[in-house]
């Protein structure tokens, strides 16, 4: 729970939420965890329940990904890499008027976003797109999919 406490701390340092201790201290990670398991079949199958004051957010993400581990995985590992980036990686801090967020949270919403808008990195994605390989694997996929 320390580990994970730590980690969303650094989280929330990225998204501009002030440092303070009761922040998802390793208790509030412990009792949010225990907000999931009344969700959780297996758990309360054995007579066990789980914390039952949460909120609508944890039976969305609970919806969302427990039947689903391997993207779990891949989003909680996305996180962590994103949490690790330089600081200009981030993007701006503040949210754009209208910016939907997506599934998998505020952080990875605004490194796209960032990506996206980066010259660099279109005309690199455009220039790997062009290139005669790219082009073979694209005409060889349209073929297959002409035949079928």
């Amino acid at each position: 729970m320390i580990e994970l406490s730590e980690l969303l701390n650094k989280l929330g340092r990225v998204l501009g939420h002030r440092d303070n201790e009761t922040f998802r201290n390793a208790n509030g990670v412990y009792m949010k965890m225990m907000n999931f398991r009344r969700f959780d079949q297996e758990y309360t199958s054995a007579g066990k329940v789980g914390l039952t004051r949460g909120n609508k957010d944890e039976e969305a993400v609970w919806l969302e990904f427990s039947q689903d581990r391997e993207r779990l995985v891949k989003v909680a590992d996305a996180i962590r890499q994103a949490i690790s980036l330089p600081a200009e990686e981030h993007g701006p801090g503040d949210d754009e008027e209208g910016t939907v967020e997506a599934e998998e949270g505020r952080l990875l919403t605004r490194l796209h976003r960032t990506r996206e808008r980066s010259r660099k990195l279109v005309e690199q994605c455009k220039h790997r797109a062009s290139s005669p390989v790219a082009r073979r694997h694209w005409q060889r996929g349209a073929i297959r999919r002409s035949t079928l």
